[in-house]
């Protein structure tokens, strides 16, 4: 399996709207984890928000991978260069409706070079609003 490569930029290296303390570090070349929820839960309805930013001055069609949650493709060639416009710039991409029990699965499959992943986040759709994990 590929080598994991953390990184981390100061935010204000970081560009774009919503998260960039989050999108300024990551995991280059993670392909795959679980985020295990704790206690025991039954499998209900999330909101998944992944946050990817591209570390390095890379340019589009350079790092291009698929991603899956719970086993089923979200995301297809995501190319976050292209995609965010600019290097060292927020992309967030949001997913309803992913069935949870006690484990979220993610995977990451690269298609040209090593994936990147900067934050993961997952909201109870039951919840009231602002209740986050």
């Amino acid at each position: 399996p590929p080598e994991v490569e953390w990184f981390r930029h100061h935010s204000l290296r970081m560009r774009g709207e919503g998260l960039r303390w989050v999108a300024a570090s990551g995991a280059k070349g993670i392909t795959a984890f679980k985020v295990t929820l704790p206690g025991a839960f039954a499998e209900k309805a999330y909101t998944v928000r992944l946050v990817f930013a591209e570390p390095d001055e890379l340019k589009p069609g350079e790092r291009v991978f698929d991603v899956a949650l719970q086993g089923n493709r979200v995301l297809e060639k995501l190319d976050i260069a292209a995609a965010a416009g600019a290097p060292r710039t927020v992309l967030t991409r949001e997913f309803k409706n992913i069935r949870i029990g006690a484990m979220l699965a993610v995977e990451l499959t690269p298609v040209k070079g090593a994936p990147v992943l900067c934050g993961v986040e997952f909201v109870d759709e039951a919840e009231p609003k602002g209740a986050s994990r």
